[in-house]
């Protein structure tokens, strides 16, 4: 009993990224400290709605691409059969509803408009990544950069770290997209769809990916250098220079994938690069 109670978690936290989810709520607390916003009781139900709705529509886009994953990935969860088609449409849409509501009980309108659209933009996506893949990677960067305006909402305070640090999620997850579609090529011609590497190759995939999360990087790096160049606080001056140091290593390393883009070098850099990206975040609440 305990080891099936055990499984089916393990299998949970596989179908909902409980990983992805924790990083969206502190990427919310983020957008409150960058905001100039305490950490109250606001910023708090934000990033857990925020945790809620992005298992949410994790669970559901498994749900409506199990035919591609079947393919693609025939262990995860639901293409496997440990966890049901059945059950993972209730936890979606359980999950889903539980986020809105409780947005709209608690916190003010223009925070419950940015759950909605953001709930609005993940119900969709399933069905334009299929018609329309391009359009689908754009969706994903901008839902990933939806973390970051509800401090500046909030606050009604957007001043430059907020729109650098949106430079920086949406060139880096539009990149992300790009080179997770490598991978999955067969799986996604058999459903017929015309993802960036199917249609243009993988070489050109690759590039454009490499290209995204450079720009990404060149933000990061700009701005931290000008933080640097203005402080006269060492702490904060160290935590800068600490930070362009791992990106221009980063950096290093990646240029070496644009010799010869291929899919394993892609996979390489996508992890180097997700590595450094949540200190890259974090630093710009410093």
């Amino acid at each position: 009993m305990n080891n099936s109670i055990k499984r089916i978690a393990k299998e949970v936290f596989v179908l909902t990224r409980i990983w992805m989810c924790a990083m969206a709520s502190l990427s919310v607390l983020v957008s409150f400290k960058i905001a100039g916003h305490p950490i109250d009781k606001t910023a708090l139900i934000s990033a857990a709605i925020m945790f809620i709705i992005v298992a949410a529509l994790f669970v559901l886009d498994d749900v409506f691409d199990v035919r591609v994953d079947t393919l693609n990935n025939p262990s995860k969860p639901l293409p496997s059969g440990l966890i049901s088609m059945a059950a993972g449409w209730t936890l979606g849409f359980c999950l889903l509803w539980s986020g809105v509501w409780v947005t709209f009980e608690t916190l003010e309108a223009a925070i419950f408009r940015i759950i909605i659209g953001v709930c609005l933009m993940g119900t969709c996506y399933p069905a334009i990544k299929f018609r329309a893949p391009i359009v689908g990677n754009v969706i994903v960067a901008v839902m990933c950069c939806s973390c970051f305006i509800f401090g500046p909402t909030a606050t009604h305070n957007w001043d430059i770290r907020t729109f650098a640090v949106l430079g920086i999620v949406f060139f880096y997850f539009w990149g992300r997209e790009v080179g997770k579609e490598i991978p999955q090529i067969s799986g996604d011609k058999a459903v017929g769809m015309q993802t960036i590497p199917i249609r243009y190759g993988v070489k050109k995939a690759c590039q454009l990916a490499i290209g995204l999360v450079s720009i990404s990087i060149a933000i990061n790096i700009g701005y931290l250098g000008s933080k640097i160049a203005s402080s006269h606080d060492l702490a904060t001056s160290m935590s800068g220079i600490t930070l362009v140091v791992v990106w221009c290593l980063s950096l290093w390393q990646f240029s070496r994938y644009l010799v010869s883009p291929t899919q394993e070098s892609i996979n390489g850099f996508l992890k180097s690069s997700g590595a450094v990206l949540p200190f890259a975040i974090v630093g710009f609440a410093i």
